[in-house]
């Protein structure tokens, strides 16, 4: 079992999706995973959260249609083993 769960809601994000997924990555803790809620997003976050995922096990992604970012979070936290 992980130790934390990071749940990250995301809509239309990708200008800064990319730095955000990085910084978690740089953290020292090793025993967590990454759930990311794609609310939606008709930009280009789904091709950034795609990339993240093939390269990092303990990432995955929750696709929604758009219904707000509580709605998000409360279907990670759902998902969370964490």
């Amino acid at each position: 079992m992980v130790k934390l769960s990071i749940i990250m809601p995301v809509f239309n994000a990708s200008e800064y999706l990319e730095m955000s997924l990085n910084s978690i990555i740089s953290q020292t803790i090793d025993d967590y995973e990454v759930i990311i809620v794609d609310d939606g997003s008709t930009d280009n976050s789904k091709n950034v959260i795609d990339s993240f995922i093939k390269k990092h096990d303990n990432f995955k992604c929750i696709s929604q249609e758009n219904s707000g970012s509580g709605k998000a979070r409360n279907n990670g936290i759902k998902n969370a083993r964490g």
